[in-house]
């Protein structure tokens, strides 16, 4: 009877130690593949919005006093955040195109 319990209790378990790994190993692959084609995000339409504002608000009644005061105080932001807006922008457009590019 012991035999049987600890065949049944060894089985169980080392079935759900198997299962987790196979769940690990598709998670990895889901990962290295969400790297590889990058996986666009909210991040890149927030980006797209906050590029977009100036221009499209221009073509809106009233609109131009919003993007010229948008742009007024981006002007007056410390220009080491500008920059680093730049980068982030940068990174989110240009890194993920690149590495398609390149495959």
């Amino acid at each position: 009877m012991w035999s049987l319990i600890a065949n049944i209790a060894g089985g169980t378990l080392g079935e759900w130690v198997k299962s987790k790994g196979r769940v690990a190993q598709e998670q990895a692959k889901a990962r290295a593949s969400a790297v590889t084609n990058g996986i666009p995000g909210w991040s890149d339409n927030w980006l797209v919005i906050v590029w977009s504002f100036p221009f499209v608000a221009c073509y809106m009644p009233g609109g131009g006093e919003y993007a010229a005061a948008a742009l007024a105080h981006i002007d007056a932001l410390p220009e080491w955040y500008v920059n680093g807006f730049f980068m982030v922008t940068g990174a989110v457009f240009g890194l993920d195109k690149f590495i398609k590019w390149k495959k």
